[in-house]
């Protein structure tokens, strides 16, 4: 998306319109990865198998 808009004068917006993409997925940058968190969701998912991702993230929120 980034090459069309460098490559063509068009806009990001209309860039994201052509080829199917949401804008704010263009635009977000990635926060840091955090090894320590991540080793802990991975801990956490060993032992309670049910537990999907976004129980995990919330159980990570908590504490």
């Amino acid at each position: 998306m980034l090459q069309a808009t460098k490559d063509h004068p068009i806009s990001q917006r209309r860039a994201c319109v052509l080829i199917s993409v949401n804008p704010k997925t263009v635009r977000r940058e990635r926060p840091p990865d955090n090894l320590e968190i991540r080793e802990e969701m991975h801990k956490i998912a060993e032992k309670r198998r049910r537990f999907g991702f976004p129980t995990l993230e919330h159980a990570q929120a908590e504490g």
